[in-house]
């Protein structure tokens, strides 16, 4: 049975090429877990929020699923509240 395993540094090249040549690698910008700060621009707000899953198409945060297009509408998703009051300003 084949399973999700993580990219490392002892992952061959080999394995790596093929993954990317099979279109089966991803960058994802956030771990699970992780505490983010997601930007309401109708608000002019920054909520802090957690990864509880990302797909290909979107990210789950904290219960909630948004589209990567929907983010980018409301004024995106950051790792500090810094770097969004920045970008709402």
């Amino acid at each position: 049975m084949n399973r999700t395993e993580q990219i490392t540094n002892t992952t061959s090249n080999e394995v790596v090429n093929d993954a990317v040549r099979f279109g089966r690698a991803y960058m994802f910008p956030f771990s699970l877990n992780e505490g983010v700060w997601i930007c309401f621009q109708e608000n002019k707000r920054a909520v802090r929020v957690f990864v509880t899953d990302i797909s290909i198409n979107g990210i789950q945060l904290s219960g909630s699923w948004y589209s990567w297009e929907e983010l980018e509408k409301n004024g995106g998703v950051y790792e500090s509240e810094f770097d969004a009051l920045k970008s709402m300003s």
